[in-house]
């Protein structure tokens, strides 16, 4: 359930969405093409124009030379990947919160180490880039994200500060390449089991885009068939089969299983999406 510091955000920022929207998916647009994004998001590549890099989090606004020179490649996803461990990782707490001060399977102190990690080099990239601007005469701005948050931060402070940047980067960053490169991991293994749908999904992509060109944003709305082949990927294999929801006031189910089941407020429920696109 959100909580109300971030229902305050969204309220009071809601004008910036589209702005930075726009900053994100125009330098997207420009630099990468559909095939090359699949491609680094499945091998980790140092490309630095990527929209969302592992190996050095290029996030198209943390463009940060500190942080190839701080970490390697592997190091970065090894960080990114226990992070991504940790949140989908079950524990006896979601079931039994009253082990929470326990801690028995030492999930939360885990997750403060390598969360640690990540919010510390977020948290230089941020300042590097805000002393950048503040001191420098000669700095030139950027069209990322970044300067879009740091513009948001300069007018709205109180509202929007460094440590709600480090928790929406986060999100980004955990929430944009596991299951990214997992989606596109799934949808070449079932093109590989279905070789008429590869052959459908090919000389589509030939046809309109031609035999030697890269895919580019704006030309997937001119391929239905490359559109349904992702989606029905989605269908068969979500990136993320349980959601996990909490209801924001008591609530009564009606006919599960013959009976109307009372669901406590703030009680957590596993949503079993794979099963309900599967059936």
């Amino acid at each position: 359930m959100e909580s109300q510091h971030w229902t305050t955000i969204r309220s009071q920022l809601s004008g910036y969405h589209h702005k930075a929207s726009g900053a994100i998916f125009a330098n997207y647009a420009k630099s990468i093409s559909f095939h090359q994004k699949g491609a680094m998001l499945v091998k980790g590549s140092a490309n630095k124009s990527c929209l969302l890099n592992i190996s050095r989090l290029d996030v198209d606004f943390a463009q940060s030379d500190s942080i190839s020179n701080s970490y390697s490649s592997q190091e970065m996803k090894e960080m990114v990947w226990n992070a991504a461990k940790i949140i989908t990782c079950p524990t006896l707490v979601d079931y039994f919160p009253i082990l929470k001060a326990i801690d028995p399977q030492g999930v939360r102190r885990r997750a403060k180490v390598h969360y640690g990690k990540l919010f510390d080099i977020m948290d230089g990239v941020i300042r590097q880039r805000s002393q950048e601007r503040d001191t420098s005469i000669t700095y030139l701005r950027k069209s990322d994200f970044l300067e879009t948050l740091l513009d948001v931060n300069q007018q709205n402070g109180p509202v929007w500060s460094y440590e709600d940047m480090k928790h929406l980067i986060m999100d980004l960053l955990l929430g944009g390449t596991e299951t990214s490169s997992v989606s596109v991991e799934w949808t070449m293994a079932e093109l590989l089991r279905n070789p008429e749908n590869k052959t459908k999904a090919r000389d589509e992509i030939r046809k309109v885009i031609g035999q030697n060109k890269l895919v580019k944003e704006s030309d997937i709305s001119n391929l239905p068939y490359l559109q349904s082949v992702i989606k029905e990927t989605f269908r068969l294999r979500p990136p993320s089969p349980f959601l996990i929801r909490q209801p924001q006031s008591d609530t009564e189910i009606n006919g599960y299983v013959g009976i109307n089941v009372q669901v406590k407020n703030r009680t957590g429920l596993d949503v079993n999406q794979l099963e309900q696109q599967l059936d």
